[in-house]
């Protein structure tokens, strides 16, 4: 469901490559997944996915928008401590109220920078949870904009090759890229602060070209003028990589080892959810 809807949330589409066994018969293992994505979109498929657009928010850690009409669908996978959701008012567009279309009460905080939302977790469902709001007007019209800012749109960045098209991967375009190749050195990319900023979540396969043999890390400072991996992981198509636990330095450097090409479109680090 994850994949699926940060998917749906880019404004992209996704083909289920589900295929029968020697029998005809589907792996049960994978009917079964099918069957829960089912019962999604029973209750919200047809409201907030068929003939909708991604957006109006990037996706972001927490999860994915999508919208229809004067609707937007807040698709929420991972809830703050305090059970609060905010997220930026849209540009000439009054919010006039949300609902759960699961069942539930929401309750709705509107401010003219902001709105939050609050959803107790006994009204929230398993895997993720849909907040249906209505506007005063059509949201597919506004401009997309940044639920959660990425701590590398503020840093300064340089790379191991093509530093002059480093601009691609803070743009939030997916169409433009980072290119860098093995046979030249070392593939990486260094973000910089003045002061300490504390990470929970990486993003680096929008727009990537999947190499399933690459190793990527995110390294600090050694001490001694070199670098050490903080954070490693194992490269598959998951929309966010989050943390073992919270990162804080003021410089980090992201080290793709065993890929012959890297081809990246954004690098996003995001903070820990509060």
């Amino acid at each position: 469901m994850e994949i699926l809807l940060y998917v749906w949330g880019g404004d992209g589409n996704m083909l289920l490559n589900i295929g029968p066994r020697g029998d005809g018969s589907l792996n049960p293992a994978e009917l079964a997944v099918l069957e829960k994505v089912a019962a999604w979109w029973a209750i919200h498929g047809e409201a907030s996915i068929r003939g909708s657009c991604g957006g109006p928010y990037f996706p972001a850690p927490w999860g994915v928008s999508t919208c229809k009409g004067n609707r937007v669908f807040l698709h929420v996978f991972r809830w703050p401590s305090n059970h609060t959701l905010s997220v930026p008012a849209l540009p000439g567009r009054q919010l006039a109220g949300a609902t759960l279309p699961a069942g539930g009460r929401v309750e709705v905080s509107a401010s003219p920078g902001s709105w939050t939302f609050r959803v107790d977790p006994s009204a929230r469902q398993p895997v993720v949870t849909t907040i249906q709001l209505q506007l005063d007007g059509d949201a597919v019209a506004v401009e997309p904009l940044a639920a959660q800012a990425s701590l590398t749109w503020s840093a300064r960045l340089t790379a191991s090759q093509n530093p002059e098209k480093l601009g691609a991967v803070v743009d939030r375009d997916a169409t433009t890229e980072w290119e860098a190749r093995e046979d030249r050195g070392e593939i990486w990319i260094e973000a910089r602060w003045d002061h300490p900023v504390e990470i929970g979540s990486v993003v680096t396969g929008r727009g990537e070209r999947w190499a399933p043999r690459h190793s990527p890390e995110l390294q600090v400072p050694d001490g001694r003028g070199g670098w050490r991996a903080a954070f490693t992981w194992k490269p598959k198509f998951a929309p966010v990589t989050f943390l073992d636990a919270p990162l804080k330095a003021d410089r980090v450097r992201l080290l793709v080892k065993d890929c012959p090409r890297y081809d990246l479109a954004e690098f996003e680090l995001y903070p820990p959810l509060p």
